[in-house]
């Protein structure tokens, strides 16, 4: 057979789709056989390849290939007019091999109520077929699990290009799924520790939006930071049986498929201290040991020379359906891509992954687009149509890049909380109706989730958007925690290093013995509000200090507060000088080569503090960095002292940009765990 060239667009995969007649390398599902061959023919159940080797042919089955080499073939064949159902082809006068199948495998499955790891069975299982399985990571890139599937570097595709002259959008709410219809128990997920490690981290939970009863979890074991192994494992919530299988390397859950039947990872490898690279694989999770059966580098044209690289490793990924990955970049760019096939519909230049938002029934995409000055867009997702941008709130600035949004199960809200505040949207036509101040959630995570129509979870913190008020505060929540089908998914972590096992726990908030609230007037509310008289205390060093002043009283006019010396509650606007400090200006911050050298520096904080006996209600503040960058039409005929004193002149414009909340809420917020204490699993 001559050679034929298949011509494709510019989206197709790199490692995918060769020349027909060249050799490619076949690789089974499970990742234990591999060839290098050229292929021949296809009869509609096993293709016929050519080996490189020796020239021998060998046929194999099309189901038992990987679904990048069924995609290949079905894709090759059908380009040559060729059918499926292809009557099989006469026997070439070459001695045809049939491939040796391999030999079949334990059921890694475990069906008992609470399960638990045989350590002998497990040491059988791990160490079949591949001596190395469990032990811990190398530092070479392997990528997938073993390093036996190919990678699939996805090209351009179309850039979306927004171009709206209207804010808003008009679209019927995207619900989510129906909630869960069966009662929930504890699932408990048990694990050994690997002879290496010396740290066990449990690296979160993902969930089947069309079969709610399969959960997927991971915990990952490491030595000295850089030598991993982690625990994958498929439970059932209705049964609560558990299969698990440990992986040689750091994965990061995201998601099962909508039906259940793959795992979406990103999987992390270490290069040395700082380094590592993320890229996402997908495993099978309908097989016994979970095959790894594609690896996606979306942005692998974006390739630096370097271990860690935001615009080329994957921060975030997430199923659209059974067919399509919503994928994002460390530096925000979004790719949707088809995982049969890798190839990719389009992509668009965000600005921050935290500003990326699915709806509830993942219709459509709210993104923060860098291109337009970091404008949140809203998208049909499938198609990238845009729809329209978000308007800001009215007495309130636009949200910026770094904001994260939520919608609300019934998709008819969206919600984001920035600096103390909570904005609200009507998701149906993305304009503004409320925004009202909560209070400064400190947290080391910043997880939102809406609860229901009506209460934002917030670092654990449980707001009720009717009232506009923090009710309650969970002590114990954490980052991998998690919402879906109308439940708060929590994982209890082990309470003492000799406890070999985890729970997921699905709970109902609120919970159902928190007290509660009646509809309490604006006085029994809010300890700062309209109608309040206030003292203002300005220092006279600010800079434009008339135009600052007018500015704040106007402010609280508007909001209906009142200036007056009698005034209980006091509004101290300061300046406060720092201890001046040495800076020295080399490459780092950016400077030509030849402009170095040390200057003096002196910080400035800038605050404003709401008080009342003695109590601080509110408060905010900046502090003045180093001026950067500083080069040579900087200087001119100046000294770097001189230039470093010019450009760190103080101005009004932070002042200028602060918003006084016009209602401040009492502390009357109830405190309680997520979990009663004492109790174990």
């Amino acid at each position: 057979m001559k050679p034929i060239l298949i011509l494709t667009n510019v989206f197709c995969l790199i490692l995918c789709f060769p020349l027909f007649a060249e050799d490619r390398l076949w690789t089974d599902r499970a990742g234990k056989f591999q060839v290098e061959a050229t292929l021949l023919d296809f009869d509609g159940k096993e293709v016929k390849l050519k080996k490189k080797e020796d020239g021998k042919i060998i046929s194999l089955d099309l189901e038992k290939l990987s679904l990048p080499d069924q995609v290949y073939v079905k894709k090759t064949l059908e380009s040559l007019g060729k059918s499926e159902e292809s009557k099989p082809v006469e026997k070439n006068s070459v001695d045809t091999e049939k491939e040796p199948e391999p030999s079949p495998k334990k059921n890694s499955s475990r069906t008992s109520r609470k399960p638990t790891i045989d350590d002998d069975e497990e040491d059988e299982e791990d160490n079949e077929d591949n001596n190395d399985e469990n032990k811990p990571a190398g530092k070479k890139f392997d990528g997938a699990f073993r390093g036996k599937i190919p990678a699939t570097r996805i090209s351009n595709a179309r850039q979306i290009r927004v171009d709206l002259t209207k804010p808003g959008w008009l679209i019927s709410p995207d619900a989510a799924p129906a909630a869960l219809d069966f009662p929930l128990q504890p699932m408990v997920f048990p694990y050994r520790k690997q002879d290496f490690s010396t740290h066990v981290k449990i690296e979160g939970i993902g969930f089947a939006a069309e079969s709610p009863e399969k959960i997927l979890a991971a915990l990952s074991f490491s030595s000295r930071g850089d030598t991993f192994a982690t625990q994958v494992s498929i439970g059932n919530l209705k049964t609560l049986e558990i299969r698990s299988q440990i992986f040689p390397v750091r994965l990061f859950p995201l998601a099962l498929s909508p039906d259940g039947s793959k795992a979406l990872f990103i999987q992390e490898t270490t290069e040395g201290r700082d380094k590592y690279k993320r890229h996402l694989t997908i495993a099978d999770t309908t097989q016994p040991k979970f095959p790894c059966i594609a690896v996606f580098i979306p942005f692998a044209e974006l390739k630096k020379d370097r271990g860690f690289d935001s615009e080329v490793d994957v921060e975030w990924a997430e199923w659209i359906d059974n067919e399509h990955l919503l994928v994002q970049s460390r530096s925000g760019r979004i790719v949707l891509l088809k995982t049969e096939t890798g190839v990719a519909v389009w992509t668009l230049n965000a600005s921050n992954t935290r500003s990326v938002t699915l709806s509830p029934g993942k219709k459509y995409i709210l993104a923060c687009c860098r291109d337009r000055s970091n404008v949140h867009v809203l998208l049909e997702t499938l198609s990238g149509k845009p729809l329209g941008q978000l308007h800001s709130s009215k007495d309130s600035k636009a949200p910026d890049s770094m904001t994260r949004f939520v919608f609300s199960p019934d998709g008819t809200k969206l919600a984001a909380y920035e600096s103390g505040r909570v904005h609200l949207w009507d998701a149906t036509n993305g304009t503004a109706t409320e925004s009202f101040y909560v209070g400064t959630i400190s947290s080391y995570h910043r997880n939102l989730f809406w609860i229901n129509p009506h209460y934002l979870l917030i670092s654990g913190t449980l707001v009720d958007t009717r009232q506009q008020l923090p009710i309650w505060k969970y002590t114990d929540t954490q980052q991998e925690d998690v919402v879906f089908a109308g439940k708060y998914w929590h994982i209890k972590r082990p309470e003492s290093s000799h406890s070999n096992n985890f729970a997921v726990l699905g709970l109902p908030l609120p919970h159902n013995t928190m007290p509660k609230l009646p509809l309490l007037s604006d006085s029994q509310k809010y300890v700062f509000r309209p109608g309040i008289l206030v003292r203002l205390n300005i220092d006279t060093a600010i800079p434009d200090y008339d135009k600052v002043r007018s500015y704040i009283q106007n402010m609280l006019r508007m909001n209906g507060i009142k200036v007056a010396d009698s005034g209980t509650i006091s509004l101290k606007v300061t300046l406060k000088a720092e201890p001046a400090k040495e800076i020295y200006y080399g490459d780092h911050f950016m400077i030509t080569r030849n402009i170095t050298g040390h200057a003096n520096f002196t910080p400035h904080t800038m605050g404003y503090q709401l008080e009342q006996d003695g109590k601080i209600l509110w408060e905010t503040n900046f502090k003045t960095s180093p001026p950067s960058p500083i080069n040579n039409e900087d200087l001119k005929n100046r000294s770097l002292q001189e230039v470093v004193n010019e450009k760190s002149k103080l101005t009004s414009y932070w002042y200028l940009s602060v918003e006084i909340p016009k209602k401040i809420p009492f502390d009357k917020a109830g405190t309680s765990s997520l979990i009663p204490t004492g109790r174990k699993y």
